[in-house]
């Protein structure tokens, strides 16, 4: 064991891919999005557990790919934070490029190996079926890398879901120990975490700065995208040349309930507004005592 000494502790071991407790699935050996990314081979039919952004990334390049897909999702629509006619424009889209949809599905076991054919039986409104396959992958979310690492010996003290408790300036509950990132339920974003690394730096420089209230764009990365920023009025715009970029006041699923509005544009036309709201929230900033120098 090598033991490391400092004055000050920072933590960012980030998540990984959570594993639904499913009979076989384990044992199935289930890419990831990590795995996903190394494979030399098209799957002759490709199983994705989970209808949000990652798995319909993933599904949509396959698909491409030339890959028979099968989307799988417990709930009654893909996107689940989405408003109702983002997901039925996105819905429609990847259908008719041939991905294949199973919603309200409770899957229930699964037999095989990924890579050697897999076969999956899950229970639907319509009754129970059984979907045969060359490979499965997981996409339903991230758990924080915190199981066995002992920050409860260092005092610092875990949420119910496995994040570390941290106040507004990322300060965990012992002294000198700050956490950053995903592991900190940090939004799971690069950027977010550049962030966090910022305010903890102008901190130690003596700065004030606090995570509250953050701008947190985030984007859909199908062909045909779609794009939020949490913190910004509920705009749709439908761009000449493009599909559609989402603008949404928060991150909550009935934020479309505020109303909002279609535009139909060109980027060269849209620059000028937009940049306006990048300067207005840059001055928003610069009063708080949050917006980097320089």
């Amino acid at each position: 064991m090598r033991r490391l000494t400092g004055d000050k502790v920072f933590i960012n071991v980030g998540s990984h891919a959570a594993m639904p407790s499913l009979p076989g699935l384990a044992e199935a050996q289930p890419l990831t999005h990590i795995e996903a990314w190394t494979l030399d081979y098209a799957p002759s039919h490709l199983i994705i557990l989970g209808a949000s952004y990652v798995g319909l990334e993933l599904g949509q390049a396959y698909r491409r790919f030339g890959s028979p897909v099968t989307v799988i999702e417990t709930g009654q629509q893909i996107m689940s934070r989405e408003d109702p006619d983002i997901v039925e424009a996105m819905h429609r889209i990847l259908s008719e490029e041939g991905i294949q949809f199973v919603l309200s599905a409770e899957p229930f076991t699964v037999q095989g190996r990924s890579g050697e054919g897999v076969s999956l039986a899950v229970s639907t409104p319509v009754g129970a079926q059984t979907i045969e396959a060359s490979d499965i992958l997981i996409a339903i979310g991230r758990i924080p890398n915190t199981t066995g690492i002992g920050v409860d010996a260092a005092g610092v003290t875990l949420d119910a879901r496995g994040y570390i408790r941290v106040d507004d300036r990322l300060e965990t509950t012992a002294p000198d120990v700050r956490a950053i990132g995903e592991c900190a339920g940090t939004p799971q974003f690069t950027h977010a975490s550049l962030d966090d690394f910022r305010i903890i730096r102008d901190n130690l420089a003596g700065g004030a700065r606090i995570t509250a209230d953050p701008l947190v764009p985030y984007c859909v990365f199908t062909e045909r995208f779609g794009a939020r920023a949490y913190q910004l009025p509920f705009l749709r715009v439908q761009l000449s040349g493009w599909q559609w970029l989402a603008l949404a006041g928060d991150h909550h699923p009935t934020a479309g309930s505020r109303g909002g509005a279609t535009i139909s544009a060109s980027p060269a036309e849209l620059a000028g507004p937009l940049r306006g709201a990048e300067a207005a929230h840059g001055e928003r900033e610069k009063r708080l005592g949050r917006r980097e120098e320089g």
